[in-house]
């Protein structure tokens, strides 16, 4: 009954809402005055209340007066609406829009009866209604899809289309024909539309194209002879008017139609003649037919709109293809040429088409060595009428949307090059004459390099040049092996008529120009020449000076760019691309031109930038050759005048961009500097390219690679002469740029001597065959720069580490200042740096060298090099802008403990143990040196392995009072977790056996950092008291039994640790005054540091770390075991204490110590229980038996424990 009555009340409800709303709209049409300005509010009304109807379902179609009333309403909103949309306002489209989409979803017959109009709405629509007018249209499709009235859509449409006066492009721009709505009819029609309507909607589509079309286009041919050009029928015009207007829309509606349709076996027959009579009735009148007298106009809608359809045609149907494809009609196809861009557009597609198709069928490929059969000719003439076609755009930066509805004249080259470049080029390539392919190939080269850059980004609109310079870029190019015969002798081709015109248009005479000319010789016959002529005449242009380019001509900067982009377009392509001797041409040729380049003098800031990257582009080509080719294709592994003149050359371009960066701002500065920079990587790198494939591809005893490898040598050895005999100007020459040739590459060639070294150990004991031809090399460069190397070393730093050594203070810094001072490098940032960065890495190899060469390093020379490390270290240690510095300083100190042997090892352990030892352990000490040496000793036994470790067995006693001496100074909490941390290694380390003395120094070094007078400078109390927890819990690991003898100061240190996470109900002042009366009361009781300076209580994630301390006891094995239980009634009663001292134990706390609280007292027995309570007071005795109830409930009884 209730239930019932319920539904009557929602019921009641619901009809109560329904008239209330129908009536705010029937009063607001009998009130309503419909004007410009009021129209809008009454729309917004309109929508959100028929919004409500539609979500609450209020109106139901049904046979009753009510339900007829309610749509009466509907219908009269429509008619108003239609009526606002009169008015024009643009502002209004888009709530019109949703009103209708919301009408649809109530009641859509009630929009149906006024369809034209709707249609009329949505063709002047303003774009700014764009979104709501798309959804309008979806929505429309999707009741004429549901329905099964498709054929009925596109009736309407049609119909809307031919009642209105509009320009056939602005109604293409509508949003009725946008790639959504085209998609979404697509999709309909796909799942809709079975295939008797499909035959029926086609044979109607048909009808309307020939009967209204053609007609008009028919009728205007026949009378145009008759009557005067200045006056036609009326009848005529508005025949021609409307062809105009509804034949692209029609056409691109039936297209979208039949490419969307899914052809079944049973239908196919039938659908064949329907395309048969299309082309019958419509295609072949109109592409036969004379336009000689016709309106150029309606030519070309109609040639536009026969072409289109027969694309679409041929694309779903081989026997429409089939059928059509007569030598007539390919003699129209070849010989027909418009006016109407679009027409021209799709006349190449039609012809493209047929091509392809005809290439893919199996009489083709029979027909392929016949070049006098018909079909071949026929092709070849439809291929060469496309490219009759193909020219270069007026305007460099025209563009093309890739919208047939933006299609122009202006644009029209771009929209025919991306037809037969972008679409058909595999085509074209595969049928025409090998004589057209030279000229499609210029054409992408040019233009390909009028881009401003290689790199595209995404564009509204496409031009000639980004389409050629993607397709040089795409997978297609790449496969088209007709194109890729020929692209590097065109290329060439290119590359002489740039230099020639560069010498013609530039007037650069003749003489003295021998890489200009071996630039144009080589462009022009490089294919035909003799290579062994060829690498000699080059290689005579590099045999010159190598100390100084000496700038002789001037160029423009445009010329310059060319080049540029002649370059960068090979960058481009994978190297697999070219053939060996095109590679070797190519190499060739850009080898000069990185030389010719050299020479330009260069006037401007834009010049410099230009000329450096044209070097950069050269040389990462050279580069990426270098991998594909061998000594006998390679002209640098042939000769090393080229790779020395490279070298030579970065000095040569340092002095002309030193001296001329002057007068340059800082921004452009740096923009050189950075050019620069990646000139000189490049180069390095390229040389260490050439050097590895030297050492690795040829045997040691092969003539060509001494002689080659030998070059070098010397070729260093000359550079250092001269340096050697004059320390500071060496000095001053190293400090003065960081792309010093004689470090930078004597580095590189250094480096790959050890890959060499470490290849060839074949020896039992390890030592390489100092025999060796090649590794004698090494060994002689390598004993220069060492020499050079110590004497910039001593020269620059003697002064100043003798006064670290005297000193306390920081004074080495002025020192070191001074000296730097005096060699003119004020103006250069972080002097210090600069001095030592590259010696100090030149260094690192020199010391990799030794070791391989001596196997082991000599005593004195590891221990001389071990002491300035150290110092250098000690200069940079702790400085932020130095951090590379330190870390290559860290590299060679792992590198010269990792290599000396076991001798030299204890010879560097002395030298540590030594500076710990004569350490000033006083509070005078320079802080400075205390976090050092701390560093020191970590970085030492971090890099040590375990067999060099056991060597410092017997030194660790006093290793360790050496750092509990330290930790007496340490003033700074992370440099007590340091502490802590080296104190942590030597416990866990296996390779030291550690006696009952060591632990209690180890105990000690805590108890010297927690101290209670002891005062730290941070207050980052957590990682330090984490840290400790880790040190005791490692020593429970490792060194339980060394620890029984020195448990109660173990204890001790934990009892401390308790108060980390008190909380105090009284000011600290008032608590410490109170635990020092206590103390001096009782006698038996220890301040902690923790209880002086721990302001707050520690985190949880302390506590879990302290609890998981407090378990690991309870798992220590017998004997142990009973020494710690005799010492835990002192510990557990420190727990109960802090809870009844003015201090409590927060919930969260208490909980999560809760689990190594149980641990302990699981060890416990009745006598420690009887200790614990007679420790305690009244109130302590209370909380320890809680406690203990709690033990027993939570954790003993339950199988916890």
């Amino acid at each position: 009954m209730r239930h019932k009555q319920g539904k009557s009340a929602v019921k009641y409800i619901k009809n109560k809402l329904e008239s209330d709303l129908f009536t705010e709209l029937n009063s607001t049409i009998q009130n309503l005055k419909l004007n410009n300005e009021n129209s809008q509010s009454i729309l917004m009304k309109w929508t959100e209340t028929l919004d409500k109807v539609l979500n609450d379902n209020l109106y139901q179609a049904k046979n009753d007066d009510i339900s007829r009333q309610h749509r009466e309403i509907l219908e009269k909103i429509t008619s108003h609406i239609i009526s606002i949309a009169n008015f024009g306002v643009s502002e209004n489209y888009s709530l019109i829009f949703k009103l209708f989409d919301i009408l649809l979803q109530i009641e859509y017959s009630i929009i149906q009866q006024h369809i034209d109009s709707v249609w009329r709405i949505i063709l002047v629509s303003q774009i700014e209604s764009a979104d709501s007018c798309v959804e309008l249209l979806k929505r429309l499709l999707e009741i004429y899809a549901k329905s099964r009235e498709m054929n009925l859509y596109i009736k309407d449409l049609i119909s809307a289309l031919s009642n209105i006066q509009m320009d056939a492009n602005m109604i293409l721009k509508t949003p009725l024909f946008c790639p959504a709505i085209l998609d979404e009819f697509s999709s309909k029609v796909a799942n809709n539309v079975s295939m008797p309507q499909a035959i029926e909607i086609i044979t109607s589509l048909t009808s309307e194209v020939c009967d209204v079309c053609l007609s008009g286009f028919i009728e205007h041919s026949k009378f145009a002879k008759l009557l005067n050009k200045r006056r036609k029928l009326e009848k005529e015009r508005a025949s021609d008017v409307k062809t105009v207007q509804i034949i692209e829309p029609l056409i691109l509606l039936m297209s979208s139609f039949l490419k969307a349709l899914r052809i079944t076996v049973s239908f196919k027959d039938e659908l064949e003649k329907e395309f048969q009579a299309i082309f019958d009735r419509f295609i072949y009148p109109i592409l036969s037919c004379d336009y000689g007298d016709k309106d150029e106009l309606l030519c070309g809608k109609m040639t536009y709109a026969a072409l289109s359809l027969h694309h679409v045609l041929v694309d779903i149907s081989l026997i429409y293809w089939k059928n059509t494809s007569t030598p007539h009609f390919m003699t129209i196809l070849c010989d027909n040429t418009f006016k109407n861009p679009k027409s021209m557009l799709f006349l190449n597609k039609v012809r493209l088409q047929h091509v392809h198709r005809s290439i893919s069928s199996i009489n083709y490929r029979n027909n392929t060595n016949n070049d006098s059969d018909d079909s071949i000719i026929i092709l070849r003439k439809l291929i060469e009428s496309v490219l009759y076609t193909l020219k270069e755009p007026e305007n460099l930066d025209v563009g093309w949307t890739g919208k047939l509805v933006d299609l122009d004249n202006k644009n029209f080259a771009v929209a025919n090059c991306m037809t037969i470049l972008g679409d058909w080029l595999d085509v074209v390539s595969n049928v025409c004459h090998e004589h057209h392919l030279a000229p499609i190939v210029r054409f992408i080269i040019n233009w390909s390099i009028t881009c401003s850059s290689v790199y595209l980004q995404p564009l509204k609109e496409i031009s000639v040049r980004t389409l050629c310079l993607q397709l040089l870029k795409s997978a297609e190019f790449f496969e088209l092996k007709s194109l890729r015969n020929i692209f590097v002798k065109i290329y060439l081709e290119e590359i002489y008529n740039c230099f020639q015109h560069i010498r013609d248009e530039e007037m650069i005479s003749n003489g003295n120009h021998k890489e200009l000319d071996m630039i144009l010789l080589i462009s022009l016959q490089g294919q035909q020449s003799e290579k062994s002529n060829l690498m000699d005449n080059v290689t005579s242009c590099f045999n010159n000076s190598f100390n100084n380019i000496n700038q002789k001509f001037c160029v423009s900067l445009k010329s310059i760019d060319k080049i540029a982009k002649f370059i960068a377009l090979l960058h481009l392509f994978p190297m697999e691309y070219f053939t060996k001797q095109e590679i070797g041409n190519l190499s060739l040729v850009i080898l000069l031109i990185d030389k010719w380049v050299s020479f330009l003098k260069t006037e401007s800031y834009e010049e410099v930038t230009s000329t450096i990257k044209c070097s950069i582009l050269c040389r990462s080509l050279i580069r990426k050759f270098i991998a594909y080719t061998n000594k006998k294709d390679d002209v640098l592994k042939k000769d090393a005048s080229f790779i020395m003149w490279w070298i030579s050359s970065i000095n040569a371009y340092q002095k002309y961009i030193t001296g001329y960066t002057d007068d340059l701002g800082h921004d452009d500065v740096a923009v050189i500097q950075n050019l620069f920079e990646h000139f000189t990587q490049i180069t390095c790198q390229t040389f260490s390219l050439i050097i590895r494939q030297i050492l690795v591809g040829y045997p040691d005893d092969d003539g060509d690679k001494i002689n080659y490898l030998d070059t070098f040598v010397d070729y260093f050895k000359n550079l250092y002469d001269d340096a050697e005999k004059s320390i500071p100007e060496m000095k001053g020459s190293f400090m003065s740029s960081s792309n010093d040739v004689r470090w930078r590459f004597t580095f590189e060639f250094l480096s790959l001597g050890i890959e060499f070294a470490e290849a060839r150990k074949y020896s039992k004991n390890g030592r390489i065959d100092r025999e060796n031809s090649v590794w004698r090399l090494f060994l002689t460069l390598q004993s220069i720069v060492k020499n050079i190397l110590n004497g910039i070393l001593s020269d620059v730093l003697d002064k100043s580490l003798q006064e670290i050594q005297n000193s306390s203070d920081l004074s080495w810094k002025e020192s070191l200042s001074l000296e730097l001072g005096s060699m003119e490098l004020d103006k250069i940032p972080d002097n210090e740096v600069l001095v030592l960065k590259h010696c100090v890495t030149l260094l690192s190899v020199v010391i990799d060298l030794t070791s391989l060469i001596e196997f082991v390093f000599i005593t004195n020379i590891s221990h001389q090099t071990f002491t300035l490390v150290c110092d250098l270290m000690n200069i940079f240690y702790n400085e932020g802008s130095n951090r590379e510095v330190m870390k290559e300083l860290e590299a060679i100190f792992n590198s010269i403990i990792s290599r000396g042997s076991n001798e030299i090892y204890d010879n560097l352990a002395n030298i540590i143990l030594v500076k710990i030892e004569d350490f000033p352990f006083s509070n005078d000490t320079s802080k400075y040196d205390l976090i050092f040496l701390i560093h020191l000793i970590d970085v030492f036994l971090r890099n040590s392995n375990h067999g060099k470790l056991r060597r410092l067995e017997q030194k660790l006693p006093n290793l360790l009072c050496g750092i509990c001496g330290m930790a007496e100074l340490v003033d700074k909490v992370t440099l007590g977790i340091q502490t802590l941390r080296i104190s942590k290694f030597l416990v866990c380390h296996r390779a030291f056996s550690f006696q009952s003395t060591d632990i209690g120094i180890v105990l000690s070094i805590v108890i010297t950092l927690t101290s209670p007078k002891r005062h730290y400078e941070d207050h980052e109390y957590k990682e330090l008291f984490e840290e400790i927890c880790y040190l005791l819990y490692n020593i429970l690991i490792h060194r339980c039994e060394q620890l029984i003898h020195t448990i109660p100061t173990f204890i001790f240190i934990i009892q401390g640790m308790f108060h980390c996470f008190k909380k105090n109900t009284r000011s600290i002042k008032n608590n410490l005054k109170e635990i020092q009366q206590k103390e001096q009361q009782s006698g038996n009781r220890h301040i902690s540091w923790w209880e002086v300076h721990l302001k707050e209580p520690l985190s949880i994630e302390s506590a879990k770390t302290f609890a998981r301390l407090l378990t690991m006891i309870s798992h220590v094995k017998k004997p142990g075991n009973k020494a710690f239980i005799k010492h835990l009634p002192s510990l557990l009663s420190e727990y109960i204490h802090i809870q009844t001292s003015n201090s409590i134990l927060e919930l969260n706390i208490k909980d999560v110590l809760k689990n190594g609280i149980y641990s302990l007292l699981d060890l416990c027995g009745q006598f420690e229980r009887d200790m614990i309570m007679v420790s305690l007071d009244l109130v302590g005795k209370s909380l320890f038996k809680s406690l203990w109830t709690e033990y027993n409930k939570d954790w003993k009884y339950v199988g916890r424990g």
